[in-house]
């Protein structure tokens, strides 16, 4: 259950196999939950609300060869100073609320042209090599994927 929460955390992203990815693409992708409350006959249909963020201990877990739009991968480094996050805990909260203010229209939530290659290269790096696919599909944009040859009349 999502209700309630800002950020669900996705434990262990490296552990999604190949024939889970589309599922859960779509779930990442959806807009609204449908739930049914306790003590309710109906079901409800509610905006979502919140992020996801995952975690992983490997460098490499990002498996899908059509593109990884959805992930905005950011390393952690060694350790976090849990301490220090503590301390500014509040004042991350106060800067989030006051881009979410600043921002107008669906326009500020969606990345602009340059900023999806910004994205693309920096995943590229979090990328696991398959060779299970030919190296045209490995590509991160599928739009860059050769057409076949045209045949002259």
């Amino acid at each position: 259950m999502c209700a309630g929460k800002f950020i669900i955390e996705l434990g262990e992203l490296n552990s999604i196999r190949r024939n889970h990815l589309n599922a859960m693409k779509q779930y990442l992708t959806e807009t609204h939950d449908t739930y049914q409350p306790k003590y309710k006959q109906k079901a409800i249909t509610v905006p979502r609300m919140h992020i996801f963020g995952g975690s992983t201990n490997e460098e490499t877990f990002l498996t899908d060869p059509t593109g990884n739009r959805r992930f905005w991968c950011v390393s952690a480094g060694e350790k976090i100073d849990q301490a220090l996050f503590l301390a500014i805990k509040e004042q991350l909260w106060a800067e989030a609320l006051a881009g979410y203010r600043a921002a107008s229209g669906p326009e500020a939530w969606t990345l602009s042209d340059e900023e999806r290659v910004l994205l693309e290269e920096a995943n590229r790096q979090f990328m696991v090599e398959d060779r299970s696919f030919p190296s045209w599909r490995r590509r991160s944009n599928t739009s860059r994927i050769p057409s076949s040859p045209r045949r002259s009349s």
